[in-house]
């Protein structure tokens, strides 16, 4: 989920020990994703990453957050929809179980909290916040510690600190873990990999045959990647943080493990490889395929067959006519099974979002049975070129603009526009993959009246411009292999 995205700073500044020709020798793929070739700038991006682990809601790192004071312009007294997108994403504060900070910048850890009545509240009331105790003790002011970063003073860490991580601490939820490393379930480890910050760690997720790391800030740039002995000034230690780096990427390579930074714009992931003392980035992996269609995020991970399936008789009967088909060697039974599961899934689906609806129950498949919002529903999804407003789309439905706003609110469960704009950048993204049409056509059919805003809106929202959407997802992923001596 992608927060904040732009250029930071210069290169020669933030990486002080990388000399300007290796940056024009790997120009031409680090550009424009990774690296602004006119101006010399580090192109970043603030996200948060949302994982699924054993029934759990997991974010990894919490970026900048809303109303927090900050020396750094572009992070200071923010007021995004973070939040907002979140809920589109189907995560709303309540229903995440782990927050998970690498360490404690306050580009991670901004929406630990929020301000409510004047007060900093955890933002997430049901989460445990997993930090390292090193990194914990480090950045308490109590401690003294001025950093090292040319963009933090002491006074920024303390105020970091005191409104996105002590308020937590108070609030009983922080888990304050110590050691080498800290495991969540079966298939997430914490490990420690000290040098950016004391405390800093890394992710490792092996579940099945799947195989990821999330980094935080071990790597900036992917430039790091194939020269893992370049650091930034960030770092408390760069001598470290460039042995744990190493050693991360190490293992990543030796076990097929995908590597995915904080702040990597563009592809968000890579696979890196180890040939011949050669490192490599095998293959980029974004994460910006298409999404699914609505009704999937009312249905829960597992869909299971209803304790009395008699209750629904067209479930019943789907179940006896497989059960029969099953039972019998007949003519024609492989093409009569798949259609018979086809029939089966539709019932299925159509009972578990019966038995799941009630007065509080809210969701797309439930602001269909409400007759006013499904006909505002239709019109989105029928015309999203359409210049709808909320007052339009209240007009279509019969209802005053508040009136209309609060329904589709407590129905959808996201505002009216919110909603409008989900599915005019999915359906770009569709038409991104599936046609050649030019971008200027992509934004006209997605109700966006100039290239350059919908251009804007599809990097805001997918992390990754269009054209190099549409190239990646058309090209199956085919990319030069990166090498250097390692």
């Amino acid at each position: 989920m992608v927060e904040w995205q732009g250029a930071f700073a210069t290169t020669d500044v933030l990486f002080p020990s990388v000399p300007g020709e290796l940056w024009r020798q790997h120009e031409s793929w680090l550009a424009p994703d990774f690296l602004n070739s006119k101006t010399g700038a580090w192109q970043a991006n603030v996200q948060t990453w949302v994982l699924r682990s054993a029934g759990r809601t997991i974010l990894v790192d919490t970026g900048l957050g809303n109303d927090k004071q900050r020396e750094v312009g572009v992070f200071n007294k923010r007021d995004g929809d973070f939040l907002d997108r979140l809920a589109t994403a189907g995560v709303r504060p309540e229903d995440v179980d782990l927050v998970v900070n690498t360490h404690l910048h306050n580009d991670h850890v901004g929406w630990n909290t929020r301000l409510v009545d004047g007060e900093w509240v955890p933002t997430f009331p049901n989460a445990r916040y997993l930090i390292s105790r090193a990194d914990f003790d480090f950045w308490n002011p109590a401690n003294g510690h001025v950093p090292k970063s040319p963009f933090q003073s002491a006074s920024d860490t303390g105020v970091t600190f005191n409104d996105s991580v002590l308020p937590v601490h108070q609030a009983g939820q922080a888990v304050l873990w110590e050691g080498d490393s800290h495991r969540i379930d079966e298939d997430l480890v914490l490990e420690l990999a000290p040098g950016h910050t004391p405390g800093s760690t890394v992710l490792w997720l092996e579940s099945g045959i799947d195989r990821a790391v999330f980094v935080g800030d071990l790597v900036h740039t992917p430039l790091q990647m194939i020269e893992p002995d370049h650091d930034t000034c960030l770092s408390e230690d760069q001598t470290e943080a460039t042995q744990s780096r190493r050693r991360v990427l190490e293992r990543a390579a030796a076990t097929n493990s995908l590597v995915v930074p904080a702040h990597l714009g563009g592809a968000g992931a890579a696979e890196v490889v180890r040939s011949n003392g050669a490192v490599s980035i095998k293959r980029w992996a974004p994460f910006s395929d298409a999404r699914p269609h609505p009704l999937f995020q009312d249905l829960a991970d597992l869909v299971s067959l209803p304790a009395r399936p008699d209750r629904y008789p067209g479930l019943q009967a789907s179940i006896d006519l497989l059960l029969s088909e099953l039972g019998e060697q007949m003519h024609g039974r492989d093409l009569v099974l798949p259609a018979l599961l086809e029939v089966l899934l539709v019932h299925l689906i159509r009972a578990c979002l019966i038995e799941r609806a009630g007065p509080q129950a809210t969701g797309w498949c439930v602001a269909l049975d409400d007759e006013v919002i499904a006909r505002s529903l239709r019109a989105v999804h029928e015309r999203p070129a359409d210049p709808w407003t909320v007052e339009s789309l209240g007009a279509h439905a019969g209802l005053s603009r508040a009136a209309f706003a609060r329904r589709f609110t407590a129905m959808v469960g996201q505002p009216p526009l919110t909603y409008l704009t989900w599915w005019r950048l999915t359906m770009a993204a569709r038409l991104l993959q599936t046609t050649d049409v030019p971008l200027s056509t992509v934004a006209q059919r997605s109700g966006y009246g100039s290239a350059y805003a919908f251009a804007n809106a599809f990097k805001r929202e997918y992390g990754i411009s269009a054209g190099r959407y549409r190239q990646q997802h058309r090209t199956d992923h085919h990319h030069e292999r990166l090498t250097t001596n390692s």
